[in-house]
């Protein structure tokens, strides 16, 4: 049995590892990258994420880098892997893996469609991506690609997970895959080779995008891409203001890493929240004594015109 997939390509309907000799009932189509797709599936009840690739060579660093994750202590940011294997695909023996399915939508769908939503909750999606880089970092990979149609954010508890491990490289080697909008070679800001630092550039112009909402964004940088630009739109636009600092120790290479860039965002943010509750509780201190100055003068006023009245 086959069904019709994305531009009238057709895929089995039941796709059964060679090995494991488990079945997966295909669902749909959730996306197509570089590497492979990637299908919702059913087995047992449960439903999980499959991905298999064109080129079983092309997915052996992905299931690689999740089989080095699943060792680490820690759940930021990663789907548990579930099965990997073997199955005949379209007259070929083609590797796949499965792994937890996050029901949700893309950091990038949300940009657009819930725009306030995401520029209120913009530090806490940053803070857990920046736990998610810390944990990719220590054992060596940059994650390469990093953008929102790679951060999914779930529907139940509004955490985001990285749902695409193409673009994964090992320190210190050249970033194959990448996306001109966050990529710091792009915005001439430094070399596209793989490290904290790169990841870190593309997670501060993500969180740049998610404050001033894709529209903006998209008019903003117009092409134009140059690190001078993004101090302009900071200068710009108020509500990155807070932040300044930590986008400029990023673009300067300043921070040692995830850990540093997270502390240091963390006390901008709250330092903010502080002021801002201050300013809120004077203005309503003060807006609280103009009712009782009125009453005043009304009261001072009656009193002068009885004075007057009685004693002209």
């Amino acid at each position: 049995m086959f069904f019709k997939a994305d531009s009238g390509s057709v895929v089995p309907s039941i796709i059964v590892g060679r090995w494991n000799g488990r079945k997966y009932r295909v669902m749909r189509l959730l996306g197509k990258g570089a590497v492979g797709r990637v299908f919702l599936v059913e087995h047992e009840g449960g439903r999980y994420a499959l991905k298999i690739a064109e080129n079983t060579e092309d997915l052996m660093p992905e299931i690689q880098v999740f089989e080095r994750l699943q060792k680490e202590k820690g759940d930021e940011l990663r789907q548990s892997l579930y099965d990997v294997d073997d199955a005949e695909w379209q007259g070929s023996l083609r590797s796949f893996y499965v792994m937890e399915f996050i029901d949700g939508e893309t950091l990038h769908d949300l940009i657009r469609k819930r725009p306030l939503w995401i520029k209120n909750r913009a530090v806490d999606i940053t803070i857990h991506v920046l736990d998610g880089l810390k944990l990719l970092h220590g054992i060596g990979y940059c994650y390469g690609d990093l953008k929102p149609e790679n951060i999914m954010i779930c529907r139940q508890t509004g955490r985001p997970f990285f749902i695409d491990y193409g673009g994964v490289t090992t320190f210190g080697r050249m970033i194959k895959q990448y996306t001109e909008d966050y990529d710091r070679a792009s915005w001439r800001a430094g070399l596209r080779k793989s490290g904290a630092a790169y990841d870190l550039f593309a997670l501060s112009v993500i969180f740049l995008h998610m404050r001033i909402g894709a529209k903006i964004w998209r008019k903003e940088i117009d092409g134009n891409r140059c690190l001078s630009r993004l101090y302009d739109i900071i200068r710009k636009h108020k509500q990155l203001s807070p932040y300044r600092k930590w986008f400029d120790q990023i673009w300067k290479g300043r921070f040692a890493g995830a850990v540093e860039a997270r502390q240091h965002l963390k006390v901008l943010h709250e330092d903010f929240v502080l002021n801002k509750s201050r300013v809120r509780r004077e203005q309503s201190a003060n807006g609280r004594w103009i009712p009782w100055f009125f009453f005043c003068s009304c009261a001072v006023l009656i009193f002068s015109l009885i004075l007057y009245i009685r004693f002209p």
